[in-house]
């Protein structure tokens, strides 16, 4: 009897103007932080393990066609050149690795970053579509590009595309949003130019058009060719749905094999990359507006973290292509786990944005938060080995930090226990896992709980205390706690003993709302300013008092724009920053405003979200009572998801 594939449209051969890819999923690319002009040695293994996890199509991160000479930017974002034969060597290694693993190799070209220049010089000011601020400084005036200039550009994409066909890469990818150079041409607020580059739609394309010329001059119809768009750019004064759809017109007419669609714009860059608060899979609505207007292929992407998302898309006709980004970073084996129809294996992206988007941005090199393997492909797995001396190991707490210890321990064969006093693994995922955005967390909990209950060498003790006794019971060589941190009601009056007063946990596990209730979250870090968005679209009236002058800062920039963008623009959300709790009397909230006024606000639910408060009283002493002894993650101090699973993983690697 013939396998019935669970997912038969993801795993559908498909075809990109000549070249055939296996399936139907393609590895986005993605920024990953180089150092340097030249691809690094490490991303080989990077790419190669992609490819050998089953992504049809594997995309390199944008490289630029420009040398440094030519175009001095970025001065700080670690993104590589592909101007010279210098770089064919690791390229070459690359684009053969990945053929190798049974994908299709593809290469990323950008023209550069023009407007978006991270540090405009005065004395050289960035090229762009016209004399425009750059948006970093804009007393610096982009210089508009001359004739000139834009047939070097082009020649400098023709040189790119002939050593790309000579290291194997099958497929070429223009770089063509986010707001980066060849955007600006087509962005009618950015291109004031008044000569054929300038003006209609068809103008504001030529340059994108031109660039596709010189491709094809070096490589005909050898290599297929794909442009990545924003189709809209979410913001009044950008690229509108119905221009972006003339433009992708332009490309297939163009003689583009493939596009590439997202949305955005520097101004909405968390449409760019979505976050956790754009919704399930926000930018597909975008791609099947595309496919009724072309008849090119179609590539969906965004925020498609589990294969059923990209079935349906595939299946509804919506998109002819599915590309991966963030989560195949979490899993490599994404590809290879849906094709079996193992989804309970896949290791979920929680879209945090930190060390993937965050880090790239910084200057840093990407990994990922669920996944310290990424990105270290070629070193980590050395310390990955059978430990010299196998060890009894007590881990106390069960929430990430702790299971991803014991996975990893175990797996270099130690011996491990966990102790959890609830009647559940998970920790404070649990409590963030109820959000409705937080999708991510969700599977990322479930997979990771799931990987405890297959190793059945790792002894789990639920509903279990944990004391010096109780551990000693054990019989350990090493103990690490890991108890993580706790939701408080802070000590003002009228806030302790008040049935209308709550945390978190207490809301989402005990308390009824009809709807239309006033709610306060007293506290705007992340945890009460998502409570609060999640509230408010419920149809809540709720208001956000913070003593600090701004709201959910200690999340990552990438989140933070996202979540503020979508707390400001909704009505249901007042937040009052600079402001200080004084006192509760009946169902009325006294604060103190920046100014010593007094504030008062009724209510019929207050949120006590004034952070977390590590559990370490333990930990303090088990440092004292045991010889081998370690106290990880929110034990230690509050800190992030992807904190507590490194600090798991590495000091598995350090017993």
């Amino acid at each position: 009897m013939a396998y019935v594939r669970k997912y038969p449209a993801l795993f559908q051969e498909g075809k990109i103007g000549k070249i055939t890819v296996p399936n139907r999923i393609i590895m986005s690319p993605m920024g990953v932080g180089h150092f340097g002009e030249y691809f690094e040695e490490r991303l080989v293994d990077f790419y190669g393990t992609r490819a050998k996890g089953g992504a049809g199509v594997v995309f390199t991160e944008n490289n630029y066609v420009s040398s440094f000479e030519e175009d001095p930017y970025p001065q700080l974002l670690p993104v590589p050149r592909f101007d010279s034969k210098r770089k064919i060597s690791r390229a070459h290694a690359i684009a053969t690795r990945i053929k190798e693993f049974g994908s299709v190799p593809g290469l990323q070209l950008g023209a550069g970053q023009g407007r978006n220049a991270d540090t405009p010089m005065p004395d050289k000011p960035p090229m762009s579509a016209s004399a425009i601020p750059t948006m970093k400084d804009p007393s610096i005036i982009c210089k508009e590009m001359t004739q000139e200039d834009i047939d070097n550009k082009v020649a400098a994409f023709e040189r790119a595309a002939a050593m790309a066909k000579e290291c194997g890469f099958r497929i070429i990818e223009v770089h063509a949003h986010s707001g980066y150079l060849v955007e600006q041409f087509l962005s009618e607020n950015l291109n004031h130019r008044t000569d054929k580059y300038g003006g209609s739609l068809e103008n504001r394309f030529r340059f994108a058009k031109e660039i596709l010329d010189g491709i094809r001059r070096q490589v005909g119809d050898d290599l297929a060719v794909s442009i990545r768009m924003s189709v809209d750019h979410m913001v009044p004064d950008g690229i509108t749905l119905e221009e972006g759809l003339e433009y992708c017109k332009l490309a297939e007419k163009a003689g583009y094999d493939i596009i590439n669609i997202d949305a955005g714009s520097r101004a909405a860059a968390d449409w760019t990359i979505p976050t956790p608060y754009n919704g399930e899979t926000p930018l597909r609505k975008f791609a099947k507006a595309v496919k009724e207007v072309v008849s090119i292929p179609v590539i969906t992407v965004g925020s498609y973290l589990t294969p059923d998302l990209a079935e349906d898309a595939l299946e509804s006709g919506d998109a002819d292509f599915v590309a991966v980004g963030r989560a195949i970073l979490a899993d490599p084996d994404w590809p290879n786990k849906a094709k079996a129809g193992k989804d309970e294996l896949i290791r979920g992206c929680i879209q945090c944005n930190e060390r993937c988007t965050e880090y790239c941005n910084t200057s840093k090199a990407a990994t990922c938060s669920v996944n310290p393997l990424a990105g270290n492909e070629t070193t980590l797995p050395l310390y990955l080995t059978l430990a010299e001396t196998p060890k009894r190991i007590t881990a106390v707490g069960g929430g990430p930090a702790s299971m991803v210890l014991a996975l990893v321990a175990s797996r270099r064969g130690h011996k491990v226990t966990i102790m959890e006093k609830s009647d559940r693994l998970g920790g404070n995922m649990n409590l963030v896992a109820v959000e409705k955005a937080k999708a991510g967390v969700r599977n990322y909990r479930n997979y990771i709980v799931h990987q405890i209950e297959l190793h059945k060498e790792i002894d789990v003790k639920l509903n279990c205390e944990a004391t010096i006794e109780s551990i000693r019971e054990t019989d350990p060589d090493v103990v690490v706690v890991a108890t993580g941190s706790t939701l408080f009601i802070p000590k003002i009056p009228g806030f302790i003993d008040n049935d209308k007063v709550v945390t978190i946990k207490t809301l989402y596990e005990e308390t009824e709302l009809k709807g239309d209730e006033d709610v306060i979250v007293v506290g705007g870090g992340v945890n009460g300013s998502e409570v609060a968005l999640a509230l408010a679209e419920e149809g809540h009236k709720v208001t956000i008092v913070e003593m600090l002058d701004s709201i959910a800062s200690n999340l990552g920039s990438w989140n933070r724009m996202s979540l503020l963008s979508q707390i400001n623009k909704n009505p249901n959300i007042t937040v009052m920053t600079k402001t200080k709790c004084s006192r509760i009397v009946g169902t009325t909230l006294y604060c103190e405003n920046e100014n010593g006024e007094e504030i008062s606000i009724p209510f019929d639910l207050v949120i006590a979200a004034l952070g977390m408060r590590s559990e370490n009283e333990l930990g303090l002493k088990v440092l004292e009572e045991f010889p081998e002894a370690y106290m990880i993650g929110d034990a230690v101090r509050h800190e992030k998801i992807g904190d507590a699973v490194h600090a798991g993983f590495f000091t598995a690697l350090k017993i």
